[in-house]
């Protein structure tokens, strides 16, 4: 008899961007969905999609989004992601408590990891409804670098974060700090959108935080479902409560900035923004891994980065993601 799958990662979820502080409360902990993988054999039945606020919950994907009027502009849902990294899909038992799925990132044992660092397939199964996300988003296909593998978890989200922006012919973010890489590790830690800049000496600045097992699936959770999901428990962002609400599309708008009114000079034009980003195993209240970007302009001149975009641009092909465009914005969403 093949026993009922195990789920031991904590929901999918992005935490909510307050007035002030990014990050308001804690954020309850919680399991996967219960649903079996079917019966018998683990043929037809999926993990079901990552819950948000309720536990035990099996979810349908969403509907597949239309595209956004522009590379800025937000979409006008989210985007489903296609290959579908929130299930299981089609899953075959080779004992009772081993087995194979097509989601290459579910392990032998039938369990989403806790965070995905050496599973190769898996982020190359990622890296796929990734790069068709940004095309339906008016962007140029997301690639990864070549020295991918090689990065760390916090150097991961600083050239995701980036490749985001120049795909979109935006200018990039210089690099990682020390202090604010140490801000940003102090929010991973508790499991919520960081709460300031620490040391670092910022005009304005935002951030995002989101709980998964890659640091790609906090890319597509900021990017690219950011907004109402169709439910409360359909929706990963915690802080878009409804459709419209005005947390909806935030941590988007924090890394991409389509709206100066509410993003400042932190996101879309900024040319001397630097950034922190950092990982934890496990949030203060997440069962799963914890990630967090932190973006700020500088009071005065960007200080000495740990990792540099432009160093890491000699490890992309040719006709890869461009240095910087010349024009910037003012203003910010934490004066």
């Amino acid at each position: 008899m093949v026993r009922r799958a195990r789920r031991e990662l904590g929901r999918l979820r992005t935490g909510p961007l307050g007035t002030g502080p990014l990050g308001t409360g804690p954020l309850g902990a919680g399991r996967l969905g219960a649903g079996r993988l079917g019966a018998g054999r683990l043929g037809a039945g999926r993990f079901g999609a990552f819950a948000l606020l309720a536990a035990l919950t099996v979810l349908a994907p969403a509907a597949p989004a239309r595209a956004a009027t522009s590379p800025l502009a937000n979409p006008r849902t989210n985007i489903a992601p296609s290959p579908n990294f929130f299930s299981a899909g089609h899953c075959t038992a080779t004992t009772s408590r081993h087995g194979s799925c097509a989601n290459p990132c579910v392990g032998s044992r039938l369990v989403f990891p806790r965070v995905n660092d050496t599973n190769q397939t898996c982020t190359a199964f990622l890296a796929r409804a990734l790069a068709r996300a940004s095309v339906l988003d008016g962007a140029a296909p997301l690639t990864l670098p070549s020295n991918w593998a090689q990065l760390t978890v916090a150097e991961q989200l600083f050239v995701l974060a980036d490749l985001e922006r120049v795909d979109r012919g935006l200018p990039p973010y210089l690099g990682l700090t020390a202090s604010l890489d140490a801000a940003a590790q102090r929010a991973a830690r508790r499991g919520t959108d960081p709460s300031g800049t620490g040391t670092y000496h910022a005009a304005t600045w935002g951030g995002a935080w989101a709980s998964g097992y890659s640091p790609l699936v906090a890319d597509y959770l900021w990017i690219y479902d950011d907004g109402w999901g169709g439910s409360t428990g359909a929706t990963t962002n915690l802080a878009c409560h409804a459709p419209g609400a005005p947390g909806c599309w935030r941590h988007r708008d924090a890394l991409l900035g389509d709206e100066p009114a509410r993003d400042g000079g932190v996101g879309a034009y900024c040319t001397d923004c630097e950034m922190g980003a950092a990982y934890a195993p496990r949030g203060a209240h997440t069962a799963g891994a914890s990630y967090v970007d932190l973006v700020a302009r500088p009071a005065g001149r960007p200080t000495p980065v740990v990792f540099s975009w432009r160093t890491e641009l000699a490890y992309f092909t040719s006709g890869g993601p461009a240095l910087a465009p010349a024009s910037h914005g003012a203003g910010g969403i934490h004066p």
